[in-house]
């Protein structure tokens, strides 16, 4: 796995657990983290800091876990809210108002932002049309949809319609096709 991940988006997956998911399902996702996990995102962590990505690896897992079936959909409602969260506060530069090819390259550029391993290349580029990939044998399988709905979310703030993110394929090489209208 990626050996490090910025506390923001540790921070920002927990407090939308917390707002999103009923308190007593919380609480069975973070029983079943193991005590030093869980000691450390309750009581510890700071979103400046780069921590172990096996940590948040840790974390979605155990998220599976607890909602089953109903994790891909959830975890493309995190990337939103990530999105949401970090584009229009600390990385409101990467949006580009009213250009979503100009956004996409920013996001791919941005990459090292949140990771320090593998990398994502802008596969093919045409109008409304984009394909990333993500080429990275330690990103976990659990990750891609929080990726995808961050990506379409921040298509949607710099103005497009209609935005799709479709993934194929696994670690070590996701992909991404995003379209917009």
């Amino acid at each position: 796995m990626p050996s490090q991940l910025k506390g923001t988006a540790i921070q920002s997956y927990l407090d939308w657990l917390k707002a999103t998911l009923p308190p007593a399902q919380v609480r069975a996702i973070f029983a079943r983290l193991f005590e030093p996990t869980r000691a450390l995102i309750l009581d510890q962590l700071l979103p400046s800091v780069a921590y172990a990505y096996p940590l948040y690896a840790e974390i979605l897992e155990a998220t599976k876990a607890e909602v089953g079936d109903a994790y891909e959909r959830l975890a493309r409602d995190h990337g939103r809210y990530a999105a949401d969260l970090l584009l229009t506060g600390v990385y409101r530069l990467t949006v580009k108002a009213g250009n979503i090819e100009r956004t996409l390259h920013a996001l791919a550029a941005g990459w090292r932002v949140f990771f320090d391993t593998g990398e994502l290349q802008i596969a093919d580029e045409k109008p409304g049309r984009f394909v990333f990939l993500i080429k990275d044998a330690e990103y976990h399988p659990l990750h891609p949809p929080i990726s995808a709905g961050y990506v379409q979310r921040a298509c949607e703030i710099a103005g497009a319609n209609g935005v799709d993110v479709e993934i194929s394929g696994g670690p070590p090489q996701v992909e991404m096709i995003i379209t917009w209208s």
